[in-house]
């Protein structure tokens, strides 16, 4: 009988230009919701949010929306939620 691992594996590290792909991704959510395309966006598992979260931050409250972060069980991540201001 097998037996199931103990802990999940480690992720493959990110690729060069995932830092990129990352913000992008910020910023699309950001887009979707300031265009009532969906009224709550969660951008989960960013490995560099950090780096670029303050100016997506203003970006959003350009764009009528917020970015909050959303507590995680690895310290690793970030999960950002993305909604409109109310």
């Amino acid at each position: 009988m097998a037996t199931l691992p103990q802990h999940a594996p480690a992720p493959p590290p990110p690729a060069p230009n995932a830092r990129d792909g990352e913000e992008r991704l910020v910023r699309e959510a950001i887009l979707m919701v300031a265009s009532h395309g969906a009224p709550r966006v969660l951008v989960a598992g960013l490995t560099f949010g950090e780096p670029f979260l303050d100016s997506c931050r203003r970006s959003a409250l350009e764009a009528g929306v917020r970015v909050r972060v959303r507590p995680t069980s690895n310290a690793n991540r970030l999960d950002l939620v993305i909604e409109a201001v109310r």
